[in-house]
């Protein structure tokens, strides 16, 4: 918690405390409303940047965790399957019961019978534990967001600037969403610098097949073709290059391989780029 004051008012004995929200990676900074010791109301803080834009998993946060449906405690079948009938275990007779289920299917068909798709883009509920479950087990059969993103993302990173390094769009005069909607509800601090840089006068540039609503303010939509971004990426680089718009300091300082850089956007002139992707060359 970075702080907590009580509200105004003498019936009033609710506070409201500056927390951050970890339903994704975005950890996002929002206000909590306490009330005897419960979160009631997740709402966005007092400051510009977050000010307005709350995606929907941090607002129905605290319907999800007091739900009175909600499963705290292992239950087990003892009717019918489908007829709804429970029966609360303990955590030491569901684990095993669960590890002799496992045992038998590995048994008779091996660890590759069994797969795993775990929720939170960078396995926030277990901090890696299924994965490592599943490694022990002898199974490859674990997905999740790190298979999908953010582990892909974090190994470019790393090749190119560092761990997951925050991207300072509010300052700056030129912005390209690949690939990327960011909205009030979603990926909401990137939502709002870049209305935020906008208003500043920085340019938006969309590449996106969707018309979707940053294109509609962008200004330039660059429609392409569904999975010819890595084109158009060669493509522009080659224009960079060619027209020398690049720093010429950092990359004789901070850089490897840019000479074969060079020979592999050759490849890509803006005719093959336009007819890769379906966006004039222009």
């Amino acid at each position: 918690m970075l702080d907590e004051h009580t509200k105004a008012g003498a019936e009033d004995t609710s506070t409201v405390k500056s927390v951050v929200c970890t339903s994704c990676d975005g950890f996002c900074p929002v206000s909590a409303k306490v009330e005897d010791g419960r979160v009631v109301k997740i709402q966005t803080r007092d400051h510009p940047l977050f000010k307005g834009v709350l995606c929907m998993k941090g607002a129905y946060a605290p319907k999800q965790f007091s739900h009175p449906d909600r499963i705290l405690y292992p239950l087990k079948r003892v009717g019918e399957r489908g007829g709804g009938q429970w029966e609360r275990v303990s955590w030491d007779e569901a684990m095993d019961d669960i590890a002799v289920r496992l045992q038998k299917v590995v048994d008779q068909y091996g660890p590759e019978a069994l797969a795993v798709a775990q929720s939170g883009a960078t396995g926030l509920g277990d901090n890696g534990l299924c994965r490592r479950f599943m490694n022990y087990l002898g199974s490859p059969n674990w997905i999740g967001g790190v298979a999908y993103c953010a582990g892909n993302t974090a190994a470019v990173n790393r090749y190119v600037y560092g761990w997951f390094p925050r991207a300072d769009i509010y300052h700056s005069k030129c912005i390209v969403l690949i690939g990327h909607d960011p909205r009030r509800h979603s990926w909401t601090m990137e939502y709002k610098a870049l209305r935020m840089a906008q208003a500043n006068g920085a340019k938006l540039i969309v590449v996106d097949p969707r018309r979707s609503e940053n294109a509609e303010r962008a200004d330039i939509w660059l429609p392409l073709r569904s999975g010819t971004d890595a084109a158009m990426s060669l493509g522009w680089l080659n224009v960079i290059i060619e027209e020398e718009l690049y720093d010429k300091e950092f990359v004789r300082d901070w850089t490897v391989g840019f000479d074969e850089l060079v020979e592999r956007v050759r490849e890509y002139p803006l005719d093959r780029v336009a007819a890769i992707t379906g966006v004039d060359a222009e």
